[in-house]
């Protein structure tokens, strides 16, 4: 009787007790399938406008969705600080989703994971070698971890941050960067 009267009210799927981890995968895997709906494609050819809906009924969510969604409006770097585990990937994808860039590249580096002698080549390139910078261009470069960048690669980020006619330093034309940058960090940077 529930489920009668629960899919003609928007539900997508349900699940019968007793409760198997399969079907409730399968499930999951349907309910995803329909949220996404169909792709659109922006301005690139090869960037799917991404869906990210976060849905949260309570008073505790309430400021940082607020927050979240007039960050999305605001081309300034963003830096989203929460213990492991509290969404602070999904705010970011949020974040990108709902601003101006949905559709461009969300470009991801783990600066946790990423060895140190290679993060410095890895966000700005090497030679022959495309750093995240540019894989960003025109998008959103989300920075995993910042906190967890070497000094001499937050030196070069924070230069490239402070100039007002910032030029990529990977690229031999001098191409503009046009990049908003997203971070996050499990430890309290910010004082």
């Amino acid at each position: 009787e529930t489920v009668a009267t629960a899919l003609p009210d928007g539900a997508v799927d349900y699940v019968d007790k007793p409760l198997t981890a399969a079907r409730l995968l399968a499930a999951l895997a349907h309910a995803r399938h329909r949220a996404a709906g169909p792709l659109r494609r922006d301005r690139a050819p090869h960037a799917a406008r991404e869906r990210v809906e976060i849905i949260a009924h309570s008073p505790a969510m309430d400021r940082p969705l607020a927050v979240c969604r007039k960050a999305a409006r605001s081309p300034l770097p963003l830096l989203i600080e929460g213990e492991c585990g509290s969404g602070r990937k999904h705010l970011a994808r949020a974040v990108h989703a709902m601003g101006d860039r949905a559709g461009r590249p969300f470009v991801v580096l783990d600066c946790a994971a990423t060895p140190d002698a290679r993060l410095q080549a890895a966000l700005f390139g090497a030679p022959g070698q495309a750093g995240k910078i540019a894989e960003a261009q025109g998008g959103t470069l989300f920075l995993d971890e910042i906190g967890d960048l070497p000094l001499s690669a937050q030196l070069a980020l924070l230069e490239l941050i402070e100039r007002t006619d910032s030029r990529s330093p990977a690229s031999p034309r001098g191409d503009r960067v046009n990049v908003r940058l997203v971070a996050t960090s499990r430890r309290r940077l910010l004082h």
